[in-house]
């Protein structure tokens, strides 16, 4: 399913829509998902408005959503996905998916007014995480979270102080790398 439309055309139908293979979404104006349950590759970019709420949504194969507008992404039913990225959404505030346990790959990135990052059923990230470039000031949403098979990288997240971080690593089993640089107060990265 591939769905390009320009200007402010407002796109029906898709709310009775319950599975798709890989998707794509290039539009002003979001569709809505009520009843999506299953889908391949799903990718959304430039949504100004409309999407947020994928209320049924349960699998996924990837999510990369990057340069929408929408305030929330929420995946309440989401429990299975094997990658996820959301990247560069400049009026993002929440984004939750609190029945996700576990996920191959995740990104979260460039999201410069996000504060709060809801993954309270995940505990295991069997590749690497990157959660970076955000407003957030806890990791709160990740009390499950106890693998992090590849490395994990906690970059320029403006109001994350370390003893935040502390808590957080004290919490994982990190297979990889541990790159935490240039959060809260400190200087840039190197």
């Amino acid at each position: 399913l591939k769905l390009m439309a320009l200007g402010t055309t407002r796109v029906e139908g898709f709310d009775v829509l319950e599975e798709a293979g890989d998707t794509t979404i290039r539009a002003a104006v979001a569709p809505t998902f009520n009843l999506l349950r299953t889908v391949g590759d799903m990718e959304i970019h430039g949504a100004a408005t409309g999407l947020g709420t994928f209320g049924a949504l349960q699998t996924a194969a990837r999510i990369n959503i990057s340069g929408i507008g929408a305030r929330a992404v929420l995946f309440p039913q989401l429990v299975s996905a094997l990658e996820a990225e959301v990247t560069s959404c400049p009026a993002l505030l929440e984004l939750r998916a609190p029945a996700l346990s576990s996920i191959r790959y995740l990104f979260v990135g460039s999201n410069f007014q996000l504060i709060d990052i809801s993954l309270e059923g995940l505990r295991e990230v069997s590749g690497s995480v990157t959660l970076g470039n955000s407003a957030v000031s806890t990791l709160a949403g990740f009390t499950r979270l106890r693998r992090v098979g590849g490395n994990l990288r906690i970059t320029e997240n403006r109001f994350l102080d370390q003893q935040e971080i502390d808590r957080f690593l004290a919490q994982l089993e990190v297979g990889g790398e541990i790159y935490v640089c240039s959060n809260g107060s400190e200087g840039v990265c190197p």
